[in-house]
């Protein structure tokens, strides 16, 4: 078979499944092609698209299957649920029931406890416990999740701690919130002299050859400074 036989035999089945189906979001989900390539093809062979005739009846997709859309709203399925069966958008969905005298509302989006995937509390990849706190001035923007440790410190205190205010848990376990096993440090370096008093970094390769040329630096750097001064007349301790 040619490929211009197959591309008939393509098209014309594309305009049976639109004819039945109504949708080129239906009609692309089942031949697996784009939507504006379904529009295309549609028009080319002279048959107008809802696309095409959304501006006259942006309801054409609910319209063509009002029983089915009215029968999942009484079925408890939500608007995005009903709105990829239909082929269309979930507003389009919502204004079509309005019209139709549905008045119930829809659940909306939610978040922490309230949500469907909630799990209680979360860690982060360090293994420290993540609590939603949406509102409060520390937590990450976008997540509204703030470390347990310190709405823990937070609350003993009475107040809210500073971004330069780091917290130590005394037993090393990240997860062991509780208020004894926390202590509070003024900065990062007085936290690290504590925690890593009498243990030997883990320094990397990399790292080590950057404190070697580091020092090495500041050795040149001091012996050029005492040259300068023995050449400007000072006299060298002896």
């Amino acid at each position: 078979m040619s490929a211009w036989s197959k591309n008939k035999e393509r098209n014309d089945r594309i305009v049976q499944l639109f004819q039945e189906l109504g949708s080129t979001r239906l009609v692309a989900d089942k031949v697996g092609m784009s939507v504006s390539m379904i529009g295309h093809i549609l028009n080319k062979r002279g048959i107008p698209t809802p696309r095409t005739g959304r501006r006259h009846n942006p309801y054409a997709a609910c319209d063509l299957h009002s029983a089915k859309v009215l029968e999942m709203c009484e079925a408890g399925y939500n608007l995005s649920q009903i709105a990829r069966v239909v082929g269309t958008k979930n507003e389009e969905v919502k204004k079509f029931l309005r019209r139709n005298g549905v008045t119930k509302e829809f659940p909306k989006a939610t978040y922490g406890e309230k949500h469907y995937a909630w799990k209680g509390r979360l860690l982060d990849k360090d293994g420290y416990v993540l609590i939603h706190c949406k509102g409060h001035p520390n937590a990450r923007k976008h997540t509204h999740y703030i470390f347990e440790h310190r709405l823990v410190v937070e609350a003993d205190l009475g107040r809210y701690l500073l971004p330069t205010e780091v917290i130590h848990h005394l037993d090393g376990d990240k997860q062991n919130n509780s208020v004894e096993n926390l202590q509070v440090f003024q900065s990062n370096g007085e936290h690290l002299a504590v925690d890593l008093a009498g243990r030997c970094p883990k320094w990397t390769p990399q790292g080590k050859e950057r404190i070697r040329k580091a020092l090495l630096q500041r050795w040149s750097d001091w012996r050029t400074s005492n040259q300068n001064e023995s050449e400007d007349g000072a006299l060298p301790c002896i």
